[in-house]
């Protein structure tokens, strides 16, 4: 019955009509021995990380410099994307973008500010005070919960 069958048939073992990577892994998992549950970080997890935190503040740093840039579109768009990065090494470049001469860049500066929240708390009272941007303060403040903004507001 064997000879019946195509020569193509009769060589070729049945695979299954699709193979996941899941399948793949755990062939070459059973091969090696090594199981990627069992496998302990290495140096070069360990060294994935840190450039990976690198990269981060590389971007930081990025988004500062571009908080000098002669375009004021260039300048607001940096200090929203450090806003949306909410670390607090980015209070004092949005400290000074505060007196940026495009009223569009100031008001983004202060949203960011909101954004990183507690660390920016002191600096956001100070702009109590002016009343150009007191608004853009008091909405900031607003979405920080920290208790020092209740007694000022």
């Amino acid at each position: 019955m064997e000879q019946s069958r195509p020569k193509e048939e009769r060589a070729t073992p049945a695979m299954p009509e699709t193979v996941t990577d899941e399948f793949t892994d755990q062939v070459a998992a059973d091969f090696t021995g090594e199981h990627p549950e069992s496998v302990e970080p290495t140096t070069e997890s360990t060294e994935q990380a840190v450039l990976e935190e690198e990269k981060v503040k590389d971007e930081i740093e990025i988004q500062i410099d571009l908080l000098k840039d002669p375009d004021w579109v260039v300048r607001r768009e940096a200090a929203i994307t450090l806003g949306e990065m909410g670390d607090e090494r980015c209070v004092e470049p949005l400290g000074h973008a505060l007196r940026d001469g495009d009223w569009q860049v100031r008001e983004v500066a202060i949203e960011a500010l909101g954004q990183i929240g507690s660390p920016a708390v002191e600096l956001l009272i100070k702009l109590l005070r002016d009343w150009d941007i007191r608004k853009y303060a008091i909405a900031a403040l607003g979405k920080i919960r920290d208790e020092r903004v209740l007694d000022p507001l």
